[in-house]
């Protein structure tokens, strides 16, 4: 298994990186690494707006940050060697369909 270091030098496809039962799914994980914790948290919110974006092509990138601040809980990944990880937690509910 690769390292995450080594994993966020790469370009990151825009995935779903894990699921939970409560329903929630984890976008970032791997993306969102940084020294620093506040560009950590800003590659995990791209990446999730990306996420969001291709998802719904409908949806703008302003319109997806709005979604993105209101139901994404984000939590601190890891914080090992200088190196800070931010994940989004994306309630699956959110994406039910009519």
């Amino acid at each position: 298994m690769m390292s995450w270091y080594r994993q966020a030098r790469r370009p990151v496809r825009l995935e779903i990186t894990s699921q939970n039962p409560v329903g929630a799914i984890a976008i970032g994980a791997g993306a969102g690494l940084n020294p620093s914790l506040s560009e950590a948290m800003k590659i995990a919110v791209r990446e999730t707006i990306g996420f969001i974006t291709q998802r719904f092509p409908k949806l703008t990138r302003e319109e997806a940050y709005m979604i993105a601040s209101v139901a994404v809980d984000y939590h601190v990944t890891q914080v090992v060697d200088g190196t800070k990880g931010i994940h989004g937690m994306i309630p699956k509910a959110i994406f039910a369909t009519q």
